[in-house]
């Protein structure tokens, strides 16, 4: 890595152009000189310039292009197109994301001491999550910067990929290819993901069933153009406002520890470009008003990869998924139910609050994976609840089997899979089963003609992990299909042991 590497921080946009105020503020503020940052926006209704003139310093560092195109290009064709600008180090920031100032130094001082690596990832983040602000650790696809060297180890993004995925399928390429710094330090989290910040996504590839979100799209645009004064054109000035009042607050969270390391925000400056700090307090969850949300929206396609069920809680599942459970339980009784998979706690907590009589044992290990260590429920709020207990511990491990062996001895058990390997954890405690209970696999289909129907043509669900197609079969000598098939809706498989 030569000592003053080239940066180049890459934005792409469509239809935020409340978010870009701030980007430019942020670029502003790097800390860091031999940088260029580049916007590519698609949006055939409006184009962006930046008049530096009226500034004390240079601003020819910043390129902003406006693609002639009637329609949206594919993300994953439009994040190409910033490889061919003359760059060292490549940083992708989504139009409302945030990093902080120390982001490019804080990488560079890694590349320059370990001169092989090929890509930087500290799987610490903050993250904006329904009024809140906290530090996360997990895994975000686009949260690493990579050189020039690591591209062309890895390639370009699949253009062939029209809708999202494209960074999780560039990523998957950079980590079988790459030479990866990955690291867990909260001290020196400087990215934040704005998960609830704005309805809108990069790039979205069509604008069917959004009227609503062109709306509030239209009524931004307006506000622009009756500031600036322009039929179609918004000329963009850096809002320093509203980024400094996000890292005040990162900086906030950083020092706090126990009860005060999540705290709450507000959105101002157009409902989502900057954060105030407030008191709040979460209400534990309503089951009657999840159930009646839930079976309101049954019928909805994928639109993330998660739902909220209240606020401050979040789980993976599709929004339908806790009215189809709901049913399910009332038509079958259980002592225990075996949970894999706890991910970030939403179904956990949904799951011990609609069966409070049930003992519900939820497992899930957090390994070292590129030294990702993972904390993403709230322990405190599971001690709330007396029928739930968790467990740090690797489902496939014997002393693990052993001790669900003994959890769920002469109780009747419900199972449900939804760890890292759903259809191993099938096959490892369908044998220890008992006749007549339920196992359950989440992101499945039971078919190609399931897979086809839920996944491609109804678009119920973006993750096929389960059941039919993956590597490991599933091992049905034993069950019977339980012909559950609102839950199979929800991509929930359902067998019952003979």
């Amino acid at each position: 890595m030569k000592s003053d590497p080239r940066v180049l921080v890459a934005v792409p946009t469509y239809g935020r152009p409340h978010f870009l105020p701030r980007i430019i503020a942020n670029f502003d503020r790097l800390q860091y000189a031999n940088k260029k940052l580049v916007i590519i926006n698609d949006d055939p209704r409006t184009k962006y310039s930046f008049n530096p003139d009226s500034f004390s310093h240079s601003w020819n560092n910043i390129n902003i292009v406006n693609l002639e195109n009637e329609i949206p290009m594919p993300i994953s064709k439009k994040r190409n197109l910033f490889l061919d600008w003359d760059w060292d180090v490549i940083f992708y920031l989504d139009d409302d994301d945030v990093f902080l100032p120390d982001r490019i130094t804080n990488h560079l001082k890694i590349y320059n001491k370990y001169p092989n690596i090929d890509v930087v990832k500290n799987a610490s983040f903050f993250i904006t999550h329904d009024g809140t602000l906290s530090i996360n650790n997990s895994f975000l696809t686009m949260d690493f910067s990579i050189t020039k060297n690591g591209v062309n180890k890895a390639g370009k993004f699949n253009e062939d990929i029209l809708g999202s995925g494209e960074d999780a399928d560039w990523w998957h390429r950079i980590a079988n290819t790459c030479n990866i710094h990955g690291f867990e330090n909260k001290k020196l989290a400087d990215y934040v993901y704005w998960f609830s910040g704005s309805n809108y996504h990069v790039s979205s590839h069509c604008c069917e069933g959004k009227q609503e979100e062109l709306n509030n799209l239209s009524q931004f645009v307006g506000n622009y153009l009756a500031n600036n004064k322009y039929e179609k054109y918004i000329n963009l000035f850096p809002d320093y406002e509203s980024y400094d009042s996000v890292i005040e607050l990162c900086n906030k969270v950083k020092e706090c520890t126990g009860d005060k390391s999540m705290l709450a925000i507000d959105w101002i400056n157009d409902q989502c470009t900057g954060i105030i700090q407030k008191s709040h307090d979460y209400p534990p969850i309503d089951i009657n008003e999840v159930i009646s949300l839930s079976k309101s929206r049954l019928e909805d396609s994928c639109k993330g990869n998660d739902s909220e069920i209240c606020p401050g809680i979040r789980a993976q599942q599709h929004p339908g998924a806790y009215y189809a459970l709901n049913k399910f339980f009332l038509r079958n009784k259980f002592d225990c139910l075996i949970e894999i998979g706890t991910g970030s706690g939403g179904l956990t907590e949904f799951l011990c609050t609609a069966l409070p009589n049930v003992e519900v044992h939820s497992f899930d290990s957090y390994p070292l994976v590129c030294a990702y260590t993972q904390e993403r429920f709230d322990q405190k709020r599971f001690d709330t609840y007396s029928n739930l207990t968790y467990y740090n511990l690797d489902c496939f491990e014997e002393e693990t089997i052993k001790k669900i062996q003994e959890l769920t001895a002469n109780k009747k058990t419900c199972w449900m899979f939804d760890g890292g390997n759903k259809n191993k954890e099938f096959n490892t405690y369908m044998p220890i089963s008992k006749p007549g209970e339920f196992l359950l696999l989440h992101d499945f289909a039971r078919n190609l003609k399931k897979y086809t129907e839920l996944y491609q043509e109804k678009k119920r669900w973006r993750w096929h992990e389960a059941g039919w197609g993956p590597v490991e079969s599933l091992n049905l000598d034993k069950v019977e299909w339980a012909n559950e098939t609102l839950l199979e809706y929800c991509v929930w498989g359902v067998y019952k042991r003979h």
